[in-house]
């Protein structure tokens, strides 16, 4: 039998065994066909012009933005002897496709035998912004992408790649007084009013073979961590947590007091006013939490958080995620971080095409579906993964095996004695 056609003589989808296009990726097509000049970065991601963004995010870029996984290997430079770097990195929005993903990833070349790759987790201003409220667009996935997407093919990063002691602190720097210039564009973003203004959380790596190290930037509640054969070192901090904590603490008061579950006492109207009085307090402020969002307090009141690590035959991997990724792990242990941190390492070492790093991380949430297991503000955050593999690692089989058992075992498994 001939497939049906639908009235324009093509065939109909519906009779074939396509996935259909999500509410958000329909939404992403019409940002970046519109040629809106908010969304020009987006115009120029899904042209597919840029080797580089094609390279890694494929012939129909678009389609990484909202729930994709791949894997590629870079070599540094043409010379038969440069190092080659294996990238694996994995993102998904958490409202089941219909809600754009707020998180991005940014892997760019930035100088001779230099990358930057980066996780960028975007948070949404307290107020509406006019400008973007009309196309549906939060602040949180506007201003992630615009940083993911749109800085590293402008004339401020080319300046940067022409230092030859750049540090990853001076691209995060630069790429805040960028934003300003860009969000300042934006109809609803006041820079008087901190309620107003769009940011996120960022690690930045700025990976250098020529001084063999990784200078790393941070800000807020993302994540980078180094792994050696038998260990792990966190390579960031979390000044948000204690913001976070003191709204959980409330939401969970509530919940005992009116004798209903954390996820509804997470709609209490006193919940969004906590919110927005802890981000009068904490965004870029003194003794505050830094956001990456153009406001220069953030450098004034040196709030980028940064280290360095040696790339030597030590160095085995660099992992940079969004607190979607990690925040399950940790809610299962129950005030064991480390425990928590090796089940996420141990994830990402296992990896597999059926049982994916973000299908591990999510299942626990899907079986806590009023958050009283894992207490949270919401069902499922945005997720993302960038991890990076270095070639001077050289471990045997039997060692990256016993990385594995150290790391992370699956959960009831016991080491053999």
């Amino acid at each position: 039998m001939l497939p049906r056609v639908d009235g324009q003589g093509y065939p109909d989808p519906a009779n074939y065994d396509f996935e259909p296009l999500t509410g958000a990726e329909k939404h992403l097509d019409t940002l970046a066909t519109n040629n809106h000049p908010y969304f020009w970065f987006l115009h120029n991601f899904n042209a597919g012009k840029n080797p580089f963004f094609k390279f890694f995010f494929g012939q129909f870029p678009l389609n990484s933005l909202q729930n994709f996984q791949a894997e590629r290997s870079l070599r540094m430079s043409k010379s038969d002897d440069a190092s080659e770097l294996n990238f694996f990195y994995t993102t998904q929005g958490g409202q089941e496709g219909e809600k754009l993903n707020e998180d991005a990833i940014c892997i760019y070349p930035i100088g001779p035998n230099r990358i930057l790759a980066a996780v960028y987790d975007g948070a949404s201003s307290q107020k509406p912004i006019t400008g973007l409220e009309s196309f549906k667009v939060s602040g949180a996935f506007y201003v992630s992408h615009l940083a993911a997407l749109g800085f590293p093919t402008t004339e401020d990063y080319e300046k940067l790649t022409q230092n030859q002691d750049l540090t990853a602190k001076e691209i995060m720097i630069a790429l805040n007084r960028w934003l300003y210039q860009e969000l300042v564009k934006v109809q609803g973003v006041d820079y008087s009013d901190v309620l107003t203004i769009p940011g996120m959380a960022a690690t930045i790596a700025l990976i250098d073979f020529n001084k063999m190290k990784v200078s790393i930037a941070h800000v807020a509640d993302t994540i980078g961590i180094a792994t050696h054969e038998v260990d792990y070192v966190i390579l960031t901090d979390n000044k948000n947590q204690p913001f976070d904590e003191a709204t959980l603490t409330l939401v969970q008061q509530i919940a005992s007091e009116r004798n209903i579950s954390i996820r509804e006492a997470a709609k209490d109207p006193r919940v969004k006013i906590q919110l927005a009085d802890s981000f009068r307090q904490k965004i870029n402020s003194a003794g505050g939490c830094g956001v990456l969002n153009g406001m220069p307090e953030l450098v004034l009141n040196n709030l980028i958080y940064t280290l360095s690590v040696p790339i030597d035959p030590l160095l085995q991997g660099l992992h940079l995620m969004s607190d979607g990724f990690y925040t399950p792990w940790l809610g299962q242990q129950d005030g064991n971080p480390d425990l928590g941190m090796k089940k996420v390492l141990g994830a990402i070492e296992r990896r597999c095409p059926y049982y994916p790093p973000i299908e591990s991380a999510t299942d626990p949430l899907d079986y806590d579906p009023d958050f009283m297991k894992i207490p949270r503000l919401k069902r499922r955050d945005d997720i993302t993964l960038l991890s990076i593999r270095f070639p001077l690692f050289q471990a045997s089989e039997k060692s990256r095996l016993e990385t594995v058992k150290r790391q992370a075992l699956l959960a009831g498994r016991v080491e053999d004695q």
